[in-house]
C-alpha cells in the first residue's frame, strides 16, 4: 500500500505542486513555547515541497508500517532546521494514527533532511503525512474519562519514564484497544517534542496495560496525559 504525502503550513506559506503529493487542510502551527525568537528565519515553500519529495519514498515506507486493518490518521511532524539547512531536530507534535513505529519510522528518516540555508537563521514547520483512513470505519471512539482509571494505576511507570528523560509537559498517547481490553498498538505525541526514548518508554508502559473489555469491536482511545496524580 502506498500513502501520499501533504504538507501542513506553519512557518512556510504553501505547498508546491506535484502530481504525487496533494495539499492538505491549512491548521495553525503547534503553540510557541520560550525561547521560540531563536527560530526567525523562513524556507520558501516551493523548497520545502521539492526536498520533501525528493525522499517521498522513506516516508512512504514508514507510512506502509501502518499495516493492521483499525489504523487511521494523520502524522504531524515538526522540522527545526538550523542555519545550514540540516534538520537539527524533528518530532511528532501532533499525531491520530496511533502507532509510533511508523511514527519513529518518520521521526527518523525526517532527521536525514537537507534543505537550503533558510534566509534570516534557523527556522521550524510542520507538515502532515496522511496516514491510511479504511481503519476509521472499523473502530469504536470513546471519551477519554473511558479509560482514566486504567491510566491512573500506571501513573507509577509513566511519572518513571517522565524522570527518566526530563520531561515535564503534557502529551497525548493514542492507543488501540482489542475485544478483551489489550492494548494491540499505541502513538505518542505531543506539542513540545520530548525526546524519543520518552515516547517510547511511554508507549511500552501503554502496550502493557489492560483497558475495559470492549465487545468484538476494536476501540480507539486518546487521552492528555498532564498529570496521574490519586485524584486526578
Amino acid at each position: 500500500m502506498r500513502y501520499l504525502i501533504a504538507c501542513l503550513v506553519a512557518v512556510v506559506a504553501g505547498c508546491g505542486g506535484s502530481s504525487d503529493i496533494r495539499e492538505s487542510e491549512h491548521k495553525p502551527p503547534p503553540d510557541a513555547r520560550p525561547g521560540e525568537g531563536r527560530y526567525s528565519g523562513r524556507l520558501d515553500a516551493a523548497d520545502v515541497q521539492r526536498v520533501i519529495t525528493q525522499h517521498r519514498a522513506g516516508f512512504n515506507n514508514c507510512l506502509n508500517q501502518a499495516e493492521a486493518s483499525y489504523l487511521s490518521g494523520d502524522v504531524f511532524v515538526e522540522f527545526a532546521v538550523d542555519r545550514s539547512g540540516r534538520v537539527e531536530n524533528a518530532g511528532v507534535v501532533r499525531s491520530d494514527l496511533g502507532s509510533w513505529k511508523v511514527e519513529d519510522c518518520l521521526i527518523e528518516t525526517a532527521g536525514f533532511l537537507a534543505f537550503p540555508r533558510p534566509e534570516g537563521g534557523k527556522t521550524r514547520f510542520a507538515y502532515t503525512f496522511p496516514g491510511p483512513t479504511v481503519g476509521k470505519r472499523l473502530v469504536r471512539t470513546v471519551d477519554p474519562a473511558w479509560g482514566y482509571p486504567t491510566l491512573r494505576s500506571a501513573r507509577r511507570p509513566i511519572n518513571d519514564c517522565r524522570r527518566r528523560y526530563q520531561y515535564e509537559g503534557p502529551f497525548h498517547i493514542t492507543a488501540y484497544v482489542g475485544p478483551l481490553g489489550e492494548v494491540l498498538d499505541a502513538g505518542f505525541d505531543a506539542k513540545q517534542a520530548p525526546p524519543r526514548e520518552l515516547a517510547a518508554c511511554v508507549v511500552g508502559v501503554v502496550r502493557g496495560l489492560r483497558f475495559p473489555a470492549g465487545g468484538r469491536e476494536v476501540t480507539k482511545y486518546r487521552a492528555l496525559i498532564e498529570n496521574l496524580d490519586d485524584d486526578a
